[in-house]
């Protein structure tokens, strides 16, 4: 029985990170003759290139450092060709691999879902990167662990930053973002823990950078935070938070102001909880105890696990996989549901690191409803002890083992506590 659920469980992790980052395959619009490979060596580094088939574009797949440098500029021509692509990611790996594999630009393999160990090679002398004006395409986990860049220029040419680009580059402190740029992943600097500045230099036409935050050009919709920023201020007039927009951040303050009215899926979800300030003045949201709920529909929109026990406020009805998850690595002890909790739905835990108890104040179990995109996941918590009151005890048994075959109460829930 253990095994089925934490299979179940296991699968939906690696739906998650396709999910929630955006992960897809990079459909590029040209093709690289990938078997001749051209080889250039400038200032001590040797740079491994793809040329395009119409003979118009390079590639630089791979670099190898070989003296001691602080500094890899990359050319802006081989052999008379314009460099308009760098990095790996995806782009040379099996279509079956798995979906967390990524190459770096040393052409070094990194499995994202199981961590990265520590670098050995010339990456950590390296101070300054320099990318070629004409540059459209930085691949994902290209620059994965250069920790002593402070700075980096994006030529205005190039519209994404991709996942993982500039991941673990922990002494970076600012980035001019590219004139151009369409997209920015969630995870492009992960890890990157002194990132307080981002900017444009030449007007975007599709976003502003205000309070070192990516937002939209009328200003109404928040898209990334820089990673390093502790005092997170959310500008005035921000009525939409997206998806992962704080995934990243360090921030140990976050403040909402009276104008948000919609936070999408993980929009709040960070690592650590921060201090939370809601406007008094917000219509939309109202924070109590360890949440932040809909005032209209009761519906959670954050969990805040700033403490061992996390108590959901009262008046919350709803609880459902939209949620972010303020605190996410964190090992809940116990997590105490409202008397006015009607129902559960849908993969609400999935961001929860680890949770070892969940306390019922209703008397009558919620009713629930199974996530449609992430089949498999339970909405009734699993593998925990769990505390009800006295008079419920038999109910919540019987609500537990609905729909189950045969198992015993024992295999679902580690204990039944009444209260």
């Amino acid at each position: 029985m253990k095994k089925r659920y934490i299979f179940k469980i296991l699968t939906l992790f690696m739906m998650l990170s396709c999910l929630v980052f955006n992960n897809k395959a990079r459909a590029s619009s040209q093709n690289w003759n990938t078997a001749i490979e051209v080889v250039s060596t400038v200032d001590g580094v040797t740079y491994y290139a793809y040329i395009s088939s119409d003979n118009k574009e390079c590639w630089i797949h791979r670099i190898q450092i070989n003296v001691k440098t602080d500094t890899v500029h990359f050319p802006a021509q081989i052999n008379g060709v314009v460099v308009t692509k760098v990095g790996s990611g995806r782009d040379l790996i099996s279509e079956t691999a798995d979906d967390e594999l990524y190459i770096d630009i040393f052409g070094k393999e990194y499995d994202m879902g199981e961590g990265i160990a520590k670098f050995s090679d010339k990456r950590i002398f390296v101070k300054n990167v320099i990318l070629p004006e004409n540059l459209a395409d930085i691949c994902e986990a290209a620059f994965v662990g250069f920790k002593k860049i402070e700075s980096v220029i994006i030529p205005d040419s190039v519209s994404s930053i991709d996942k993982y680009t500039f991941m673990m580059c922990s002494s970076l402190k600012e980035v001019k973002l590219p004139q151009k740029l369409e997209q920015i992943e969630s995870t492009a600097f992960d890890k990157c823990k002194n990132l307080k500045k981002i900017k444009f230099e030449e007007p975007s036409d599709k976003y502003k950078v205000k309070n070192n935050m990516l937002l939209s050009k009328d200003e109404k919709t928040l898209y990334f935070v820089a990673t390093g920023i502790k005092n997170a201020n959310i500008p005035k007039g921000i009525k939409r938070i997206v998806k992962a927009a704080f995934l990243t951040s360090y921030a140990d303050k976050i403040t909402l102001p009276a104008s948000v009215n919609e936070l999408e899926q993980d929009s709040l979800s960070l690592k650590k909880a921060p201090k939370v300030i809601l406007h008094k003045n917000n219509r939309t949201f109202v924070k109590k105890n360890d949440g932040i709920y809909n005032k209209q529909t009761g519906s959670l929109a954050c969990i805040i696990a700033g403490d061992n026990e996390v108590v959901i406020p009262e008046k919350v009805k709803e609880i459902n996989e939209e949620i972010s998850v303020m605190g996410r690595s964190k090992v809940i002890k116990k997590i105490v549901l409202p008397t006015s909790l009607k129902k559960l739905s849908g993969a609400w835990t999935r961001q929860i690191y680890r949770y070892k108890s969940v306390c019922f104040k209703g008397t009558k179990p919620p009713i629930t409803k199974a996530s449609k995109a992430y089949p498999g996941y339970e909405v009734k918590p699993v593998f925990c002890t769990v505390y009800v009151p006295k008079k419920a005890k038999k109910q919540y048994i019987k609500w537990r083992l609905k729909g189950e075959n045969d198992l015993d109460i024992d295999e679902l829930w580690n204990k039944v506590v009444s209260y």
